[in-house]
């Protein structure tokens, strides 16, 4: 299936993300937002959070 990217979980008021790079991950709530918009803020946390995990 390939290397971890994100995920995304749907629920009745909105959605949650979850990013992780090595130990450290990012919780990102949202009420609406297209899948596309999901997978840009993921690519933009992941770079952050190598960053940080370096």
């Amino acid at each position: 299936m390939g290397e971890y990217g994100f995920t995304v979980r749907a629920f009745s008021d909105g959605f949650v993300s979850r990013v992780i790079v090595g130990e450290h991950g990012v919780l990102l709530t949202s009420e609406q937002l297209h899948i596309a918009d999901f997978e840009e803020v993921a690519v933009s946390l992941r770079k952050m959070l190598t960053e940080y995990d370096e």
